[in-house]
């Protein structure tokens, strides 16, 4: 018996499956993720749980605290970075969703946040003393959602930029 190799085959049980397309094989072999929708990521995301990860990486990471001063050319040195509070503006209705393996999923979203945060700086017009200074900046970043069984498991912060 000849096969015919145009047309992909798939042995499962003892049994052989022909598909006539990659569409028709992958309708008949992934997981149905349509359940992952904009308006289900934001009924289930916890955005405090989100922020306090947030302010903790911006804090501790000294590029990110330099890369957000840059921002602002009014300051020369930094004495004291800050971040003090997160508001969510929006979660984007653009993302990504990764099957993995074990059939859970990694589904990448981009929030947009108003960050508020306090520096202490000497300022470039010649003030010796430093003032402790309140400011606000508008920054995207990126979160990985794992999801098992329709629920969000853990979450992972990832890069920050400046909203397009």
């Amino acid at each position: 018996m000849k096969l015919n190799t145009l047309k992909s085959k798939h042995a499962l049980n003892g049994h052989l499956y022909y598909y006539d397309s990659l569409t028709s094989f992958i309708e008949a072999h992934s997981s149905k993720i349509d359940f992952i929708t904009h308006e289900w990521i934001v009924s289930v995301f916890d955005f405090d749980k989100a922020k306090k990860q947030l302010l903790n990486k911006i804090n501790e990471v000294d590029y990110l605290q330099k890369w957000i001063l840059n921002c602002f050319p009014e300051f020369d040195i930094s004495l004291n970075f800050e971040a003090e509070n997160a508001e969510l503006i929006e979660i984007d209705d653009f993302f990504l969703v990764y099957e993995m393996i074990d059939n859970s999923y990694i589904v990448a979203i981009w929030v947009i946040i108003n960050l508020k945060f306090k520096v202490e700086s000497l300022e470039k017009r010649g003030v010796k003393d430093s003032n402790s200074i309140h400011k606000d900046k508008c920054l995207e970043f990126l979160i990985n959602l794992e999801i098992k069984e329709k629920n969000i498991v853990d979450f992972e912060i990832g890069d920050i930029s400046e909203p397009i």
